[in-house]
């Protein structure tokens, strides 16, 4: 075995690490600015023109979408699959997407109405031969 090597990974052993010397006052001069930065930033950030846009500035609306689908591929992860596995993963949320906007437009109107009818007879509705003796 080598002069210098670590029995156990066979690789050289390097030298430790020099020690970390902080400049105090450095640190002191740098501190003390952020400081007085601080106090001197006014917390009235005055009139509406001169504050400053948080929100991302888009040049067309080509760019916000893809903006978007920059957001949708990172956030649902699908930036790390192939252009065919993305295509089938994209296919089957477009189904999925579309079968549920179907449904809902299907037979939540008619659950609505149900559940409107029930609840006007719970709180007090009068039924229908009710209204017909008083007419």
């Amino acid at each position: 075995m080598a002069i210098g090597t670590d029995p156990l990974l066979l690789l050289p052993s390097s030298p430790p690490p020099p020690a970390l010397h902080i400049d105090q006052s450095r640190l002191a001069r740098q501190l003390g600015a952020a400081s007085r930065k601080q106090r001197e930033t006014p917390t009235d950030p005055g009139p509406p023109d001169q504050v400053i846009q948080t929100r991302m500035a888009f040049k067309t609306v080509t760019d916000y979408v893809a903006w978007l689908y920059y957001q949708y591929l990172l956030v649902t992860g699908i930036y790390v699959l192939e252009p065919w596995e993305k295509s089938i993963f994209n296919s089957i949320l477009i189904s999925v997407v579309a079968m549920a906007v179907y449904t809902s437009y299907v037979f939540v109107p008619t659950h609505v109405r149900l559940a409107l009818q029930f609840f006007a007879g719970v709180f007090g509705g009068q039924n229908e031969s009710a209204m017909t003796l008083m007419s």
